[in-house]
């Protein structure tokens, strides 16, 4: 990793890269596919809505909707008309 903006760092961290022995390079690319497949599997990402879907309706039944600063701002009648 290196820092945003620092185009030296990125240069030498890409020549490092490149000069890996290949068992390396595969075993850190099989690692880098293995965690993306894990955390953005399209199944993984839809059971984890899911349990967002479900945990906010488990509280919204709960007594625990969003309140305050938190709760969705309430629309005027006013608003739902179309403006000319």
């Amino acid at each position: 990793m290196v820092e945003p903006e620092d185009v030296p760092a990125l240069a030498e961290a890409m020549v490092k890269a490149a000069n890996r022995d290949s068992s390396e390079r595969i075993a850190r690319l099989s690692a880098a596919r293995q965690a993306v497949v894990e955390d953005y599997d399209e199944s993984v990402s839809a059971r984890r809505l899911l349990e967002i879907y479900r945990a906010v309706l488990a509280g919204r039944h709960a007594g625990l909707a969003p309140t305050g600063a938190d709760a969705a701002p309430s629309r005027k009648a006013s608003e739902d008309r179309p403006r000319p």
